[in-house]
């Protein structure tokens, strides 16, 4: 078994300055997709290191097959549990089968003032997205009707307006496969 997320851990700058950004009630995306088999374990919204109001932070991780980006079909939802800590990814815990090919949105619902992280990917990186083992972000264009990035809804919902086609909101994926399980089996059949 082996683990993979889009960002590693890490804010995806990509060529564009992120801010942290407090905000009513909201709901954050990723949109991304699998080439092999997976299993989503998890969806994760980064919380600044400056974030203050973290108690009684109430949250849900919701997961979407979309076509265009702009509107979407829910597959599962579950609730974060605790409180945010800031400076780090925060996950919701899923259990959910991927099929290659299909675009998803993951998505967090995050509460009122709560701060996120946005910046901009910059030019060359959306243009060509971002990978991770069988997990990738698709590239990012300008035009009506292509899959985008960035999307959100101002309450809870299913994120379909865009600020900018190639802005990141602090939302991450991860997702589990049995390639490893698969090639040993094939080395010791």
């Amino acid at each position: 078994m082996s683990t993979f997320t889009v960002w590693n851990g890490a804010i995806p700058v990509g060529g564009g300055t992120p801010s942290s950004t407090a905000t009513g009630s909201r709901t954050d995306s990723l949109v991304f997709q699998v080439s092999s088999p997976c299993t989503l374990s998890g969806i994760a919204f980064w919380v600044p290191s400056t974030e203050t109001n973290l108690a009684g932070s109430n949250y849900n991780g919701i997961l979407y097959t979309t076509v265009t980006g702009t509107t979407g079909t829910l597959v599962a939802q579950n609730a974060g549990s605790g409180t945010f800590v800031a400076g780090q990814f925060n996950w919701v815990p899923f259990n959910v089968a991927l099929t290659p090919g299909v675009f998803y949105s993951g998505c967090i619902n995050h509460p009122d003032l709560l701060e996120f992280i946005s910046g901009f990917w910059g030019t060359a990186v959306a243009a060509s997205g971002f990978t991770s083992g069988p997990i990738s972000a698709p590239a990012q264009a300008s035009a009506p009707g292509t899959i985008q990035q960035g999307f959100f809804n101002a309450g809870l919902g299913f994120p379909g307006s865009a600020n900018h086609p190639a802005t990141w909101y602090g939302i991450d994926v991860r997702v589990e496969t049995a390639l490893a399980a698969n090639a040993m089996l094939e080395m010791f059949p």
